[in-house]
């Protein structure tokens, strides 16, 4: 009897320990990630400035797990971006944040990781009687490449402190490709004002008869009108340990860049095509950083101007608030 006894004991012993075997880590997702790839896409303009300083400075290597690699991808517009973050064909990009916020409304998979990099945005006019912002009246026509992105945010935002009414030129505004633009304010028919950034100012900055009137930059700065970095919630969840290699990447980019700016503004230059000088202002001017900035104020904004469906969300409300910069 005590010997059968002795054999149940054993038998269960042995049961409890091939439970606790099976239960522990077998793969990579219970040690941190899933994937043994992460996708980071990054273009060749302003708002990728970050992405690229990880990408030739290699930055992002040294902290990722044995195993993993990164493969870069090259989506210039910010809805195919966002699309391709949604639909798992790219990891982590740096989305526009008018598109971020708006795809939020909307209830798609998207976290936000952190802030990331801009671009400076001024205003141009070919008209004498418009030397200033105050200047713009119910009869200017501006032209912006679409609605509902950065500058036409920074635009509405300097509208409410100006005119008290962030959409009192709404109907005012014409939706029009840069180099349209240019050719109108060149030819003074159609237009009266437009807004650039690099490098589209280089070639305005070349054409008699146009000038500045307006520099919209700050508002970018202080409504964070810049891009955020995102990703696809399953990949958020799934790959803790890469999303905070990339985090820490990230960090010492934008570090990399306050400290080296005259060799990153070559780096870039180079990539963009565009003397480095500019590349240089643009950077002093909106200094790429992680840091969210301006949410509340920027979706209030945009609910007044009606590119918000729903009742605007807070920073605070966000799943992910706390590892948010």
């Amino acid at each position: 009897m005590m010997k059968r006894v002795i054999i149940l004991i054993v038998l269960s012993i042995f049961a409890l320990s091939l439970a606790s075997c099976s239960s522990k880590p077998s793969d990579e997702s219970n040690a941190g990630f899933s994937s043994t790839v992460i996708r980071i896409n990054g273009s060749n303009n302003q708002v990728s400035a970050i992405q690229l300083v990880i990408r030739y400075k290699e930055l992002l290597e040294p902290y990722l797990p044995d195993g993993v690699t990164v493969e870069w991808t090259d989506i210039a517009n910010a809805a195919d971006q966002r699309d391709a973050i949604v639909a798992g064909r790219v990891d982590i990009a740096g989305v526009a944040v008018p598109n971020v916020i708006t795809a939020l409304d909307n209830g798609l998979p998207l976290v936000i990781i952190s802030a990331a990099a801009g671009s400076p945005v001024y205003m141009y006019s070919n008209n004498p009687d418009i030397q200033k912002f105050q200047d713009i009246n119910a009869e200017t026509r501006i032209s912006l490449v679409t609605k509902g992105n950065a500058p036409h945010l920074a635009f509405l935002a300097k509208c409410k402190d100006v005119f008290g009414e962030a959409t009192i030129f709404e109907n005012n505004l014409v939706p029009m490709p840069h180099t349209e633009a240019l050719a109108s304010l060149e030819s003074g028919r159609e237009l009266d004002c437009s807004m650039f950034s690099l490098p589209t100012t280089l070639r305005a900055n070349e054409i008699e008869g146009i000038q500045m009137i307006d520099d919209l930059t700050p508002y970018i700065n202080e409504y964070g009108l810049t891009s955020y970095f995102v990703a696809n919630e399953d990949f958020y969840k799934l790959n803790p340990m890469l999303i905070e290699a990339f985090r820490m990447a990230s960090r010492d980019a934008v570090e990399y860049i306050r400290n080296n700016l005259s060799e990153v503004s070559i780096l870039l230059g180079d990539l963009y095509e565009v003397d480095s000088v500019h590349i240089e202002e643009a950077l002093l001017d909106c200094p790429p950083s992680l840091e969210v900035r301006g949410f509340d104020r920027l979706v209030d904004l945009m609910f007044e101007a009606g590119i918000l469906a729903n009742e605007p969300m807070r920073l605070e409300d966000l799943p992910n608030f706390d590892d948010i910069p």
